[in-house]
């Protein structure tokens, strides 16, 4: 597992909070945040939507493999 430095953490939290609590990082609408704050926001999000995609994927396949079996299985009784 790769170090976190103390600004990614922040970053990673602040990511979080804002999903969990279904609100911008800084006070009033979307045009008053920080661009820079919201670049990383967006950047952090296209990560966690991947990841999810990808272990989505996996689980799926995961499951198909287990049906297959399970027929192959049940076929020879």
């Amino acid at each position: 597992m790769p170090e976190v430095t103390k600004d990614v953490g922040f970053y990673l939290n602040l990511y979080r909070q804002c999903s969990t609590w279904n609100k911008l990082p800084e006070a009033g609408g979307l045009f008053d945040q920080r661009w820079e704050i919201m670049d990383i926001l967006n950047a952090i999000s296209a990560e966690v939507s991947k990841w999810r995609d990808k272990k989505m994927s996996e689980e799926k396949e995961q499951m198909e493999k287990e049906e297959m079996l399970r027929g192959l299985n049940g076929r020879r009784k």
